[in-house]
């Protein structure tokens, strides 16, 4: 039998439950193992993954699917690279959310992605911490508001 005394402890949200409706996520990177890594984290939050190796690809992908939700770029893709692919999907969709992740660091590659548009900037080796809060912010909470 529980006890008579309120619990106030502090509920635990699971990731799975915190999305209302299906979102979906470019990802480009010719990397399998990034994919999959931000495959993982992704489909724990209920969220559809697409991915493309290229960046013509990207923009192919894009324009058959206007519904996705987010892009996440890799900054050094073959045939087009993440500026390219920045330009091209905010030319189709100008409120797409952009993410720059990328192995490709140098003094000021995150000043330049965030001044270039990218919403925002993740560098390689992934921060799950930070990938996830970034997810949260930009997907997750949106969702709440509806």
């Amino acid at each position: 039998m529980y006890p008579d005394t309120v619990n106030s402890s502090v509920m635990v949200e699971e990731p799975g439950n915190l999305c209302c409706s299906k979102k979906k996520i470019l990802f480009v990177d010719p990397d399998i193992t990034s994919y999959y890594l931000v495959s993982e984290i992704l489909t724990e939050y209920g969220i559809e993954i697409m991915s493309a190796k290229s960046g013509l690809e990207a923009i192919r992908l894009f324009r058959e699917n206007p519904h996705i939700d987010c892009l996440i770029t890799e900054i050094k893709v073959p045939g087009l690279d993440g500026f390219g692919i920045l330009r091209a999907t905010r030319e189709m969709n100008p409120s797409i959310v952009v993410i720059a992740q990328t192995a490709y660091v140098h003094d000021n590659m995150k000043q330049q992605c965030l001044m270039a548009g990218f919403n925002e900037y993740i560098s390689k080796p992934l921060d799950l911490e930070l990938f996830t809060g970034i997810i949260k912010e930009y997907i997750v909470k949106p969702l709440d508001k509806n």
